[in-house]
């Protein structure tokens, strides 16, 4: 009933295609990130700097998540069509 693998290649492609992925959401799902923000959050200096990285930071997510979007919905049948 258990003799299936856990891993195969098909994991490991997964892994490595997602990996930076998958470290960005596992730093982010901790209270040390949240705490590190309202460290830099208490001076004026610190609110300037992530006043400018936060939409920065937005507009990199979006373009990656974006890009992980276009790269597996490739389908040739529909270009056949046109």
């Amino acid at each position: 009933m258990f003799d299936m693998p856990f891993t195969n290649l098909e994991t490991y492609y997964y892994l490595r295609s997602y990996a930076f992925v998958i470290i960005i959401a596992a730093v982010r799902a901790t209270p040390a990130a949240k705490g590190i923000v309202k460290r830099i959050n208490k001076n004026k200096k610190g609110r300037l700097i992530t006043g400018i990285l936060e939409p920065a930071a937005h507009a990199a997510l979006l373009l990656l998540v974006t890009g992980y979007l276009v790269d597996g919905s490739f389908n040739p049948f529909l270009y056949f069509r046109f």
